[in-house]
């Protein structure tokens, strides 16, 4: 897991996909640095990361979402209160998913917690999080543009977070995307 947005931090990090070995770089627009503007006094409300070796395919029409990816590694909330740092690598157990669709493609959100954290040691699959938490989350993903002028954003699946077992199978899926975009051919 490589984290590239801090709980509490507002800064727009990306993994740079046009670089040489895809660093993680604060996003630029009209080369100024890019930051969040929803609730720059909360900031995010998880760590945000990427999960590696995945790839939400454009062109690859989700049968439950009936959208293409996003065209970027698949998102992951981790949701312990330890905070991150920039490009820091760790396990996470994988505890569910949210279907946002962000610009009517399929962006999904991994929820996840730090494996080696104590206080989420019972945390095995999406039912065992506070609903308030995946509430958070989801209003958090929904309304962070509407602070630069933009709509809110859609969730697919009837805006459930789906459990472990749906995740797992998401991240299957964009890992298979994945291994075909570095080995065209194969």
């Amino acid at each position: 897991m490589c984290w590239f947005l801090l709980e509490g931090s507002t800064a727009k990090n990306e993994i740079h996909k046009t670089l040489p070995y895809n660093p993680i770089t604060q996003d630029t627009k009209k080369g100024k640095l890019r930051f969040y503007k929803y609730h720059p006094e909360v900031g995010s409300t998880c760590n945000y990361g990427a999960l590696p070796q995945t790839w939400e395919d454009p062109d690859f029409r989700n049968k439950d979402t009936q959208r293409g990816g996003d065209n970027d590694p698949i998102d992951v909330l981790q949701i312990n209160p330890r905070p991150c740092h920039v490009g820091e690598v760790y396990r996470v157990r994988v505890l569910g998913v949210l279907a946002l669709l962000d610009d009517d493609e399929t962006d999904w959100k991994l929820i996840v917690v730090d494996e080696a954290d104590p206080t989420t040691a019972a945390y095995r699959d999406i039912g065992d999080v506070p609903k308030e938490k995946v509430d958070a989350l989801r209003e958090w993903f929904r309304m962070y543009k509407t602070a630069e002028g933009k709509g809110e954003n859609k969730f697919g699946l009837g805006e459930r977070a789906m459990p472990r077992d749906y995740a797992q199978a998401a991240i299957e899926e964009t890992h298979e995307a994945w291994k075909k975009l570095a080995a065209p051919g194969k």
